[in-house]
């Protein structure tokens, strides 16, 4: 029985670890969500002078974190995910083709991303789309100078 009740206790211990280690590999994922979070948060990273590493797929209103100042870091391996914002109904999902363009929504996300990131994403007509069309840190390097690499 004891030796039971051992391999019972090392399968939940072993089942517990694996577990963690699967969350663990998994890539973080900003997804976005609204705008206004996304000011809030840079207006109080820029007033405490907190980092802001952004070293994952940054998506949607995520890339108001752009904004974040002398505080923001990029790394190379990040993705940005950059779309038109637009109007869900309840219970639809964004890509339901019920949903509409909201061009306030989508020039007040433009207004809050820095000038050089417009410019790079407004090449590829990101704001114009309502698929996601992706970004590498990179290239927000290369076009943000003043941005700091993440990493160095």
């Amino acid at each position: 029985m004891k030796k039971l009740a051992f391999l019972f206790v090392v399968f939940i211990v072993s089942l517990l670890l694996s577990l963690t280690s699967f969350e663990a590999d998994k890539p973080f994922v900003d997804e976005g969500g609204y705008i206004g979070v996304y000011i809030d948060l840079v207006e109080n990273i820029k007033k405490t002078g907190e980092p802001l590493i952004i070293d994952y797929d940054c998506y949607s209103s995520c890339i108001i974190k752009l904004s974040a100042g002398n505080s923001l870091r990029v790394s190379k391996k990040a993705r940005f995910g950059v779309h038109e914002a637009r109007n869900i109904m309840p219970g639809r999902s964004y890509f339901d083709p019920t949903s509409r363009r909201n061009e306030m929504a989508t020039m007040f996300l433009r207004a809050n991303v820095p000038e050089c990131a417009v410019r790079l994403f407004n090449s590829k007509k990101a704001f114009n789309k309502g698929e996601i069309t992706f970004f590498g840190g990179e290239e927000i390097l290369r076009a943000c100078p003043q941005i700091k690499e993440f990493g160095r």
